[in-house]
């Protein structure tokens, strides 16, 4: 059985003009969704998401992404 997941970036225009940060937050959330629904546990909105790991979310895209230049 699957759950409905509310995507609250689902609209296509703001995908295409979505900065790298932007989608790759988007794709860890959408990660997230997957996983809770593996442990039947309620999907978390994009907004909540952020809320939550805001800081967790920042720290990891610029030890990914920014230490990779160096």
């Amino acid at each position: 059985m699957t759950k409905n997941v509310n995507t609250a970036m689902a609209d296509p225009q703001s995908l295409r003009t979505a900065s790298q940060f932007r989608m790759w937050v988007h794709n860890l959330w959408m990660e997230n969704c997957e996983e809770r629904l593996v442990y039947q546990q309620d999907p978390v909105t994009i907004q909540q998401y952020w809320k939550t790991y805001k800081w967790w979310i920042k720290r990891e895209y610029r030890h990914k992404h920014l230490h990779k230049a160096s």
